[in-house]
C-alpha cells in the first residue's frame, strides 16, 4: 500500500521535474510511491499535504528535540526576527551566545 495520497503524489511528481528523484537529500527518498511531502509539524507529529498525520520519529535528524513549532522556540524566533535577519556585522546576540558556549 502506497503512502502517497493524491495531493502528495502530485506534489512529488512536480518536485521530480526540478530535483533529482524529487528530493534534496537521499534520506528523504523512500521510493516512487512512498516519498512524502510534509506540509507542517506540531509537537511530535507531522502532516503531509493530504493531511495524513504521522509521528515524526526523525525530528529533523536530531535538532527538533522539543518537537515542531514548540511555543517557547516560536516566541523567541519571532522576537529575534523582528530585529532583522542577517547582518554583515557583529550582533549582541552573537556575543551572548559565544559567552554561553
Amino acid at each position: 500500500m502506497a503512502l502517497q495520497g493524491d495531493r502528495t503524489r502530485a506534489m512529488y511528481q512536480k518536485a521530480k521535474q526540478f530535483l533529482p528523484y524529487g528530493v534534496n537529500s537521499n534520506f528523504r527518498y523512500w521510493g516512487e510511491e512512498d516519498t512524502l511531502v510534509i506540509q507542517r509539524g506540531q509537537g511530535a507529529y507531522i502532516w503531509d499535504v493530504d493531511e495524513n498525520r504521522y509521528i515524526d520519529y526523525r525530528l529533523g535528524f536530531g535538532p527538533v528535540v522539543l518537537g515542531h513549532a514548540h511555543p517557547y522556540v516560536v516566541q523567541h524566533v519571532q522576537e529575534a526576527i523582528l530585529e532583522g535577519a542577517s547582518y554583515a556585522w557583529l550582533t549582541p546576540r552573537e556575543v551572548e551566545l559565544a559567552e554561553r558556549i
